[in-house]
C-alpha cells in the first residue's frame, strides 16, 4: 500500500480539484435552481393574473398583450448578459 507522499502530484491535484468542485456544486446549484425557476414562476403568474387585471383594472386584450409582450421581451434582453457570462466561463474552464 502506498502512502500519500509516494503518490504522484497529479493524482493529489485531481483529488483536490474534485473536492473543490463538489463543494462548489453543493453551494452554487441551489442558487442556480432558484434563479432559473424564478422567471418561470413570473411568467406563469402573469398568465394567472390576466383575469384579475382585466376585471379590476379594465384592461383590454390588446393592452394586456402589449404589457405582457414588453415584460417578456425585457426578460429576454436581461438574459443576454448571463448567456455571455456562461459562455465565457465555459471557455475559461
Amino acid at each position: 500500500m502506498r502512502s500519500s507522499a509516494e503518490q504522484p502530484a497529479s493524482t493529489e491535484d485531481e483529488i483536490a480539484i474534485s473536492r473543490v468542485l463538489k463543494r462548489v456544486g453543493w453551494r452554487i446549484l441551489p442558487l442556480l435552481l432558484l434563479l432559473y425557476s424564478s422567471p418561470i414562476l413570473t411568467r406563469v403568474n402573469i398568465g394567472f393574473g390576466r383575469t384579475e387585471m382585466k376585471q379590476d383594472l379594465h384592461f383590454s386584450d390588446s393592452l394586456y398583450g402589449t404589457g405582457a409582450g414588453l415584460f417578456l421581451s425585457a426578460t429576454l434582453i436581461a438574459q443576454i448578459p448571463s448567456t455571455f457570462c456562461s459562455i465565457a466561463s465555459a471557455h475559461a474552464a
